[in-house]
């Protein structure tokens, strides 16, 4: 799904390999105006390995008011209920999940979406996640942590910003350095 993972599969099998991003079809929508007074953020998906949604808490925690953070997630409700419980008070938002092919349309009406990854394996690294390219399709803004491929992407295409840091605090700050235009 990633040139990296390319080059590291041809490596270990000594084959030409493709590379087949992990793209949804195409969606009509148009970029959606800045609400007054609120910054949206915006992540959907499920509980994987590495994934540091505790972190976006803690960042729309840090960034305070005028600052949203809305979830769709998909999962046990286990989990789910242990993030409402770390975010008690804050502005966060939990949403019922929408299925894949409506992902686009749902999340369109927010402004940024976030994605914390830990680069903790070779996997992580040069993921190319299909909610990296949903938030495309959604015409949002995008930030993310610091993995090489999703990095790559994001700073080649200018269609948001990369963290110093895979961690809230490092979100927020990134976050906040954003200008409303």
């Amino acid at each position: 799904v990633s040139p990296g993972l390319v080059q590291a599969y041809e490596k270990l099998i000594d084959r030409e390999v493709h590379l087949v991003p992990n793209v949804p079809p195409y969606t009509e929508v148009s970029p959606q105006p800045l609400k007054a007074g609120k910054i949206r953020l915006v992540h959907h998906g499920g509980f994987g390995p590495g994934r540091d949604l505790q972190g976006l808490i803690e960042a729309v925690k840090i960034l305070g008011e005028g600052y949203e953070l809305h979830f769709y997630l998909i999962g046990k409700e286990s989990l789910t209920n242990k993030l409402r419980r770390a975010a008690e008070g804050a502005p966060v938002f939990f949403h019922e999940p929408v299925s894949t092919d409506l992902i686009a349309q749902a999340i369109n009406q927010y402004d940024i979406g976030v994605y914390l990854l830990r680069g903790e394996n070779f996997n992580n690294k040069y993921a190319m996640p299909n909610k990296l390219f949903e938030f495309v399709q959604a015409r949002l803004a995008i930030v993310t942590s610091p993995n090489h491929e999703m990095r790559q992407f994001i700073l080649e295409n200018e269609i948001g910003r990369v963290t110093a840091e895979c961690n809230g605090i490092s979100l927020a700050q990134t976050v906040r350095e954003m200008k409303p235009d």
